[in-house]
């Protein structure tokens, strides 16, 4: 069975994940728009629930026959008692 690795981007306005193979090409890539905030003239915020979302969106899209899901080191772990608004 051949090794991937997932790497997630997000960025100020898309948040992204891929699938690379270890030599590092891409072997997928999903992303999905963040919607911005603009409270006032010069300010930008983000609202980390929809952060989360659209990550966890582009994981899901990057299903497809043929990719193994199974993930066997680094996980990375959310909780809502952790983080704050």
């Amino acid at each position: 069975m051949a090794s991937y690795l997932m790497g997630i981007d997000n960025g100020l306005t898309v948040s992204k994940a891929a699938i690379l193979d270890l030599e590092g090409r891409e072997v997928a890539v999903q992303g999905h728009k963040v919607e911005m905030n603009y409270p006032r003239p010069a300010w930008v915020e983000r609202d980390s629930e929809i952060v989360w979302q659209t990550t966890a969106a582009a994981i899901r899209d990057l299903r497809r026959p043929g990719l193994p899901w199974i993930c066997r080191q680094n996980p990375a772990v959310f909780s809502r008692a952790t983080t704050s608004r």
